[in-house]
């Protein structure tokens, strides 16, 4: 009896969040579609907003960008502050910007919409794939792993095609108003699940100082790490012994390849060049 009732709550946590799950794959299409479906519409931008299309395709880099850039913020920030808070407020952003984006009347204005909604929106994604590598365990994060990206593929998929059909018929500003129409039902219906997201992982104590120590400390490791692989002459032989170790299942055929690589493979500067040493 007590076995049964402790594989209900199991059983019923699991549905929650594979049904969490399939919301975040949703969300993930979304966004991925909201930034596809613009490049197709950019000629009938530039006609709407009297402009050239040169200006008007500014507006694909000015939402990319930017949401590239701030990817490196988020994460630091949910670990501090929590990922339940950090992704509802960015898809909650993203949402509200897009809705804004069709207010625009120059393209000065719809690029600085799209700035802000790249920064809004850079928070989903990727803690959505935190949140599934912290609560799936290793033999079932591959499929869980695959919802989502999947979702990116559907939406850069049916993005640019789908934008280009609807944007006739319901003009570029409804476009955005569909998107953000969509984000913010999606934010109603994961608001059940924001308990399970916040219990995924608990926040870090820190400041956002420790935050920018840790990047200064992560980009200077990498940096002397590189300085120091090319200070170091690697002869040819250590590579061939690395290729051959490599290769030790196939038994003496490892040997013949050690063998042959050795006597092919050029040799190497035993120095550094001037500009190397100066690191």
């Amino acid at each position: 009896m007590t076995q049964l009732t402790q594989a209900a709550p199991d059983s019923e946590a699991i549905i929650k969040r594979e049904r969490l799950l399939r919301l975040l794959a949703l969300m993930t299409f979304i966004i991925f579609f909201q930034a596809y479906m613009v490049a197709p519409i950019i000629p009938l931008l530039s006609k709407a907003l009297q402009t050239s299309e040169q200006a008007a395709g500014m507006i694909v880099p000015a939402y990319l960008i930017p949401y590239g850039v701030s990817t490196l913020i988020y994460g630091p920030l949910a670990d501090r502050i929590g990922i339940h808070r950090v992704m509802f407020a960015s898809l909650a952003a993203f949402s509200i910007l897009s809705i804004l984006t069709a207010t625009a009347h120059t393209v000065e204005q719809l690029t600085m919409f799209r700035i802000a909604t790249g920064i809004g929106a850079s928070g989903v994604v990727p803690l959505a794939l935190a949140f599934v590598g912290r609560t799936y365990p290793y033999e079932q994060r591959g499929r869980a792993l695959g919802w989502l990206f999947g979702a990116m593929a559907g939406g850069m998929a049916f993005g640019s095609p789908l934008g280009a059909m609807l944007a006739p018929s319901i003009g570029w500003q409804g476009l955005f108003v569909v998107v953000g129409a969509a984000g913010i039902v999606l934010l109603l219906a994961l608001s059940p699940t924001r308990q399970i997201v916040a219990a995924a992982a608990q926040p870090m104590p820190g400041s956002l100082r420790d935050v920018a120590s840790g990047y200064k400390g992560r980009f200077s490791m990498r940096a002397r790490t590189i300085c120091l692989t090319a200070s170091k002459p690697i002869a040819p032989s250590r590579i061939a012994s690395f290729t051959a170790s490599a290769t030790t299942s196939f038994g003496a055929a490892s040997i013949k390849r050690r063998t042959w690589m050795n006597s092919r493979l050029p040799r190497l500067p035993m120095r550094a060049s001037r500009r190397w040493r100066r690191c």
